[in-house]
């Protein structure tokens, strides 16, 4: 498995002028809501969200992902599982293993409201909490939580209070009846937390703001396609080890 992040700062000022190159390689839907955003910082995480759909699992066009009941996306015409999340200056998207899902939180630098944390943390978390009262610690818990919501394909409208994630730390436990693998990340301001329904090896944690700057440099005199993505399926020619190319994807690194 891996998880690809993206940070704003990767790309240009978004003007009049680089916005429809920097938005041309997303599927129409995702450029449009991207560029009705009113604030600056979610229009650039959510071009950063649909170019790093682009250009590591190739989904360029809205026919390209389906959903499912709850919301849950999966690439249209079968591929690896995959969750994407952003927030603050980060865009993760995490690919392959087991059913999982990925959050991104930005680390809060107030005191959490005692309704939010009513609504997100069971009693056993909350005693936790009230011994702890670090907004870092609720940040982890909501990032653990989130992520393993995403995992099962439900909606997040009925809240994170009903269950524990406790432990706040990496590793396996049962939650709902379910088997689940945790893994937890230190972002600049933020933390990333996953969420595996079954057994998987730590994932490979790469940047994709290498490939997005040289990519965005170029696009004044070159064509806005990023090129071939990441992912290969399989059957495809590779150049790098199973179902990836990272040879013909020069700048993915850590």
């Amino acid at each position: 498995m891996r998880i690809f992040l993206a940070s704003l700062d990767a790309l240009p000022e978004l003007t009049d002028l680089t916005w429809p190159r920097l938005a041309a390689p997303l599927a129409p839907h995702r450029a449009q809501k991207a560029l009705a955003m009113a604030r600056e910082g979610d229009r650039r995480r959510a071009l950063l969200a649909g170019l790093a759909l682009r250009m590591v699992l190739g989904v360029a066009a809205d026919g390209d992902l389906a959903f499912g009941p709850d919301g849950k996306p999966f690439l249209a015409k079968g591929g690896p599982e995959f969750s994407l999340s952003h927030s603050g200056g980060h865009v993760a998207l995490s690919v392959g293993g087991p059913a999982h899902g990925l959050d991104v939180q930005e680390l809060r630098d107030k005191a959490v409201p005692e309704s939010l944390a009513r609504w997100a943390l069971c009693p056993e978390e909350l005693a936790l909490l009230a011994q702890n009262p670090d907004p870092a610690l609720f940040t982890r818990l909501w990032a653990m939580k989130e992520a393993y919501v995403k995992a099962t394909g439900r909606g997040l409208s009925g809240g994170f209070g009903h269950f524990s994630a406790l432990p706040p730390a990496p590793g396996p436990r049962t939650v709902e009846g379910r088997s689940v693998w945790f893994y937890l990340a230190d972002l600049p301001g933020a933390t990333l937390a996953l969420a595996c329904l079954g057994p998987s090896f730590p994932p490979s944690i790469l940047s994709l703001d290498g490939r997005l700057r040289r990519w965005a440099e170029s696009l004044p005199g070159q064509d806005p396609d990023p090129g071939p993505p990441l992912y290969r399926p399989p059957g495809r020619p590779k150049r790098s080890g199973p179902d990836w190319d990272f040879g013909a994807n020069p700048g993915v690194g850590l």
